[in-house]
This record gives structure tokens, sequence and C-alpha cells, in this order.
């Protein structure tokens, strides 16, 4: 349970490490040193599958096929016919994907409670008599009166009465 917990809290080191990796064997294979080309994408394709593989096993404790263990079966059938850089390839992608996709799902969460802190939390409701009365957005009832000073957020939903 730690050792998964240190592995999720790193996954990003563990991509990089892994596109690292991936780089030297790809050098290795340009130098022709076949042992550096292998024994990169070996290591990339062990490092970068330990998250995958992690979570496939906590998916598979509550009975449930994830994503996670067809790239894990995925990376063992690369190994079982020795492309290991097919294997190191695959995870990264996957890493890399979930990655972006993490940033994606900040950067939106950000923008949706930028959004929600720019809406106005109080109304000016306008009573029978002509007086306006500020008011908390969540007591205005429908068929009230709010006054909308020019320039000034809409706070609530409505149609324009006036103006």
């Amino acid at each position: 349970m730690k050792f998964q917990r240190y592995i999720n809290q790193h996954t990003n080191q563990i991509t990089l490490i892994t596109a690292v990796l991936i780089g030297v064997g790809l050098l290795g294979k340009v130098v022709d040193s076949d042992m550096v080309y292998t024994v990169s994408f070996i290591a990339a394709s062990i490092i970068s599958a330990v998250p995958i593989v992690l979570r496939a096993v906590s998916a598979l404790r509550f009975k449930t096929i994830s994503i996670e263990l067809l790239v894990s079966i995925a990376v063992i059938g690369a190994f079982i016919i020795g492309e290991y850089n097919e294997s190191a390839i695959v995870t990264f992608l996957f890493l890399f994907g979930t990655f972006l996709e993490d940033k994606t799902l900040a950067k939106t969460r950000h923008s949706i409670k930028n959004l929600t802190e720019m809406a106005p939390t109080t109304a000016m409701v306008v009573d029978d008599d002509g007086n306006t009365e500020e008011t908390d957005v969540d007591f205005v009832d429908v068929d009230d009166v709010v006054l909308v000073k020019a320039g000034g957020q809409i706070p609530v939903d409505g149609e324009i009465v006036d103006g």
C-alpha cells in the first residue's frame, strides 16, 4: 500500500525517466550498440509498467477489467516475444496520456473555480414599493425583480422587464 502510494505520487517522474531511457535506447541503436538499445528498453518497460500494473491489480480486486489491465497484458506479451521497444513505447505513451489528462483536468477545475468565484453572491431585489434591498442570491425567489446597474454582473437568471 505504501509502495503503491509512493509510485502514484511519482508517476510523472517515472514518465520522464522512461522517456530518457527510450532516448538512450534509440541513441544506442544509432551508435550500433545492441546492448545499450536492449537494456535501455527493458529498463524503460519495467519502470513504466510498475504504476500501470499496480492500477490493474487494484482494479482486479474490485473485479473490474480496466484499460490498465489491457496495457499490462500487452506489455507482458511484448516481453514474451522480445519486443522490448514496443513494450517501452506503449507504456510511455500510456503514462504520458495520463499525465496530459491530469493536466487538462486540473486546468478545467481551475477555470471552473475561477468562473464560480466571479459570480455575484448578492442581488439588489426591488420590492413592491420600489425600494431595493441587497439579498443573497440563494434567497431570490421566482418573480422577484432584481436591479442590475450598468456594467454590473447579472446575479440570477431572469427576464429583462425594463431598460
